[in-house]
């Protein structure tokens, strides 16, 4: 009996069948979700059980593997789990310093262009470690997140962090203290405004400033930008919500090209505040509120004409409008609170 031709594969989509799950389209999307609500940041709660896990610090010898893998897989059940139970559960996440096993690792790699690290020189080989860390330790926390682990990312710790010998961090921010003195003038001015009601445009740093002064937190190292400082590498791709009232005042369709550098960005989106922009890596660009109307967060330099599309013009004309009517409406108040006191 002869056997029949086989059928050439087809297009599920077109046969009316579902594509197979992709979890690269799904997974990124309800995980950015998840830190935006702060599902997995514990407060400090004296009424609620604590239940704490310390992440053993994988050492930045490389990227993790499946051992991690089955590690952080545990730790995440239980830490869900006592979340479940209603503890006040934490998971704190972080990674090793650049110690012997890294350093083994590092002068291998040296040695593969016939170098040393006393070729180097002591000066030189910190640097070449510090670069490594940076490479590997982000790379690291992108894995973790990758995984969908329940750490609280707001107190992510390293243990050669600035935090452990001379530069301290507000736990309830992560701002270090070297920017105390700034911040103790700029947030308070911007919750002053927000109190009045005031018009905001808060660029780069300040939309994190806003972000904080509003409730939310920061994160203070995004994996994949440490190099991302200058040059075209710093220009890329933003997908705006075409409904949010930024992407209107912009005349954009949803999408443009900007200038953003991560050093540090926008981690739990303050309450009254959604976020309206994204690059692609899920990292936060711009932020509106319902409640302030006139309050805006973008993480770009739209001042910056030569890099950022010409529409960015318009939000500035916009908010000067908004900013004048205000002071005309204020001066009407003024005028007929003075004529009834007379009268």
């Amino acid at each position: 009996m002869s056997r029949k031709p086989s059928r050439a594969p087809q297009n599920p989509e077109q046969e009316g069948r579902p594509a197979p799950y992709d979890p690269r389209s799904v997974e990124p999307r309800h995980y950015q979700e998840w830190l935006a609500r702060g599902y997995f940041h514990a407060p400090v709660d004296p009424s609620r059980r604590p239940y704490t896990i310390m992440m053993p610090l994988p050492n930045i010898t490389g990227t993790l593997h499946m051992g991690h893998a089955l590690n952080q897989t545990v730790q995440d059940l239980l830490t869900r789990w006592r979340r479940m139970q209603g503890y006040n559960a934490m998971w704190l996440p972080g990674t090793d310093h650049a110690g012997i096993a890294a350093q083994v690792v590092m002068e291998r790699e040296l040695a593969k262009e016939g170098k040393t690290r006393f070729d180097m020189g002591r000066e030189r080989f910190l640097e070449f470690a510090w670069q490594w860390r940076e490479r590997y330790g982000d790379l690291i926390y992108s894995q973790i997140r990758r995984m969908g682990s329940g750490c609280d990312w707001d107190r992510v710790t390293f243990t050669m962090d600035p935090a452990y010998y001379d530069e301290p961090q507000d736990p309830r921010t992560g701002v270090s203290v070297s920017s105390k003195l700034r911040d103790a003038l700029e947030i308070p001015l911007v919750r002053e405004a927000l109190k009045r009601d005031m018009p905001v445009l808060a660029i780069c740093r300040g939309m994190q400033v806003l972000n904080v002064a509003a409730g939310g937190s920061l994160h203070q190292h995004v994996e994949g930008h440490a190099e991302s400082d200058q040059g075209e590498s710093a220009c890329h791709p933003v997908t705006f919500e075409k409904d949010s009232r930024l992407a209107r005042l912009l005349g954009l369709d949803g999408a443009a090209i900007i200038n953003s550098r991560h050093h540090q960005a926008v981690d739990r989106v303050a309450s009254g505040f959604v976020v309206v922009a994204t690059s692609p890596d899920g990292v936060v660009e711009a932020m509106e509120s319902p409640k302030y109307r006139w309050a805006f967060g973008i993480q770009c330099h739209p001042e910056r004409a030569d890099e950022v599309p010409a529409e960015m013009q318009r939000l500035f004309v916009e908010l000067v409008k908004a900013a004048t009517l205000r002071e005309l409406v204020q001066q009407v108040r003024t005028q007929n609170q003075q004529g009834e006191a007379h009268g």
